[in-house]
């Protein structure tokens, strides 16, 4: 029995929230239009929760180029650092390099909030198949390099 799930942008956040939840638990993939919809949404609650479904709980590969323009572009930290971490989740087989690039550079980026660069630097920690370090304090540039070094020698997936 499928559930009906409102994705109504009408909706108040809560309910999207709650309507994001339903869709993930649910694995409602017949929903990808109407929750890629909400990645524009006004709220950025509803944009975090609608990236971390698609771009990394589900990886829906097509949305690679739309985390990384969120990344660069979204107004909120909280969504961009999101972003950043959904363009690690799609980093597969010959995007995998160019998007460990694409995070080194966004870390190095010194305009980025510090929720955003902890992210980028998470999301390399991740793509070296290391545990994510969470505190911006704990990175450096040297650690980010041996990490660029870790990802380049690891086998295409």
């Amino acid at each position: 029995m499928t559930i009906d799930i409102d994705l109504s942008p009408l909706n108040s956040p809560a309910e999207l929230v709650n309507a994001v939840f339903a869709a993930r638990r649910g694995r409602r993939l017949d929903l990808l239009a109407e929750l890629e919809a909400l990645l524009d949404h006004e709220d950025p609650v509803v944009r975090e929760e609608v990236l971390a479904l698609l771009a990394i709980t589900w990886q829906i590969a097509d949305l690679r180029g739309k985390a990384r323009h969120v990344l660069e572009e979204d107004c909120d930290p909280g969504v961009r650092a999101r972003a950043a971490l959904g363009v690690a989740a799609l980093a597969h087989g010959e995007n995998r390099l160019a998007d460990a690039d694409y995070l080194a550079a966004q870390y190095r980026h010194m305009g980025n909030p510090d929720e955003v660069r902890q992210a980028c630097f998470e999301g390399l920690t991740r793509l070296a198949g290391r545990p994510a370090i969470v505190n911006l304090a704990d990175t450096s540039e040297t650690k980010v390099e041996k990490l660029l070094a870790t990802i380049r020698e690891m086998p295409n997936p």
